[in-house]
């Protein structure tokens, strides 16, 4: 049997790694999102009311910027009421 050159076969194993990556990548940040759409939806709960909580997790539900779920997360701390959050959020 016939062994493939040493090159060959680094070449073939950083590609395949490189092919298993990505979509690991993609995987890890989809979950991390999700994660912390319903960590703010906790949050919001605790702070406001269940109400209020499912009401900003339905104008959550497609966000994935992480910058934007941060300012989210801002406005659950510095909201005096959960009417303000969703004004808030709304306009954000």
């Amino acid at each position: 049997m016939a062994e493939w050159p040493k090159p060959y076969i680094r070449q073939g194993r950083e590609e395949g790694r490189e092919e298993g990556m990505s979509p690991g990548r993609e995987e890890g940040f989809s979950l991390g999102i999700a994660h912390e759409r319903g960590l703010l939806r906790r949050m919001a709960a605790a702070r406001f009311g269940a109400a209020t909580a499912d009401r900003l997790a339905r104008s959550l539900a497609a966000e994935t910027d992480p910058e934007r779920l941060a300012v989210v997360g801002e406005a659950i701390v510095r909201c005096a009421t959960g009417d303000e959050l969703l004004r808030e959020v709304g306009s954000a």
